[in-house]
């Protein structure tokens, strides 16, 4: 299987060389979670730059990534990729979504995004299935990801099923149909990498906030293995 990334933002130069960019981390994470052993080849198209596909066919499947920019900035290449998921969705490919992931083929589709009343949500955060009866085969039950976001699906696209909740947050899992996947959290990240983010980016949480995100990523277990053989599932099936 061919899947294309559509990367939508790049990691800091100084952690590129301990921790690798967004593509090579989702390729490591779906080529471990990958048990059937089925061929994945990936290509990497730098959407944050402007680089698109020349025609949906040239993949079989598209990931989009996470970024620090908002789906509602107004910015051309962001415009160009709801186009685009637009044309995926009307062609039935398969898209998964991780985090602006989520929240930008949310957009594409109907759904609003807006900024969360419960502000920064950071560090290992547990979710609880919400799905219907007809989402049973990709029911994770409860699982824990990190995340890193401010932003959140408000309202969801009107063929979307919610799949899971956090507390703060009452879409972290989104299915439409057999061609839509999407999760607010990264099980592509690493805890190491997660700590270094938030050191990072600490100026932008309250001393509280941080100090408890730290704590979780220190104390529970993120399930980017289960997360990532139902990903991998569902480009297979």
């Amino acid at each position: 299987m061919k899947i294309g990334i559509l990367c939508t933002d790049g990691v800091r130069p100084e952690l590129v060389k301990i921790y690798g960019d967004y593509p090579s981390m989702f390729e490591c994470l779906l080529h471990a979670s990958n048990v059937s052993k089925t061929s994945l080849f990936f290509k990497t198209y730098e959407t944050h730059k402007g680089e698109f596909p020349e025609s949906i066919h040239d993949e079989d499947a598209f990931l989009i990534t996470g970024s620090k920019l908002s789906v509602y900035d107004k910015v051309d290449w962001i415009n160009s990729l709801e186009k685009f998921i637009g044309k995926l969705f009307a062609s039935n490919k398969k898209i998964v979504g991780i985090c602006f992931g989520h929240q930008i083929i949310a957009q594409s589709l109907g759904g609003k995004v807006e900024k969360s009343r419960n502000g920064w949500q950071i560090g290992v955060r547990t979710a609880h299935s919400v799905a219907t009866p007809s989402e049973e085969q990709n029911n994770l039950g409860q699982f824990n990801l990190i995340y890193s976001h401010q932003d959140e699906v408000k309202s969801a696209p009107e063929a979307a099923e919610i799949s899971a909740s956090t507390e703060t947050c009452q879409n972290v899992m989104m299915k439409i149909g057999n061609n839509v996947l999407t999760f607010q959290g990264h099980p592509e990240f690493s805890v190491e990498y997660a700590l270094e983010l938030l050191k990072l980016r600490e100026d932008l949480y309250d001393d509280n906030h941080l100090e408890k995100a730290r704590k979780s990523l220190k104390s529970l277990s993120a399930d980017d293995e289960k997360v990532g053989r139902l990903i991998v599932d569902f480009l297979l099936q």
